[in-house]
């Protein structure tokens, strides 16, 4: 068992062949195992390039989560950063929508008073 989620097109060929080799041979099994985590990386980094972010500061994260991928080996890294940018954008988008309605509010608002006003001036 290698320990992490995979999820890259293709990871049951590359998990038959991983358990195949386990007991038999440590080595090539270890090297299976090693290409499943870069291939995991790399998919999980495909992901990320995917994301239609807009959100304020993005383009520094997308910078900085490519910027460890290649420092950090250690699986579990591009997981992590495509769901805290997954994370952001929502709250981004929460906070434009907030603001979106705020907008058709005082428009509404607006709008209203504008039309009291009309029927004020219009009854005196």
């Amino acid at each position: 068992k290698n320990g992490f989620m995979i999820s890259y097109p293709g990871w049951e060929a590359d998990t038959d062949a991983y358990l195949r080799y386990h007991e038999s041979n440590a080595h090539l099994a270890s090297n299976i195992s090693e290409r499943m985590k870069r291939k995991q990386q790399l998919f999980m980094m495909t992901e990320l390039d995917r994301l239609e972010c807009d959100y304020i500061g993005f383009g520094a994260d997308k910078e900085n989560y490519e910027a460890l991928h290649c420092e950090n080996t250690s699986f579990g890294f591009s997981e992590a950063a495509l769901e805290k940018a997954t994370r952001r954008q929502m709250l981004f988008d929460r906070h434009l929508m907030r603001r979106q309605w705020i907008c058709r509010i005082v428009k509404v608002t607006s709008v209203l008073g504008v039309l009291m006003l009309i029927v004020l001036v219009w009854t005196f």
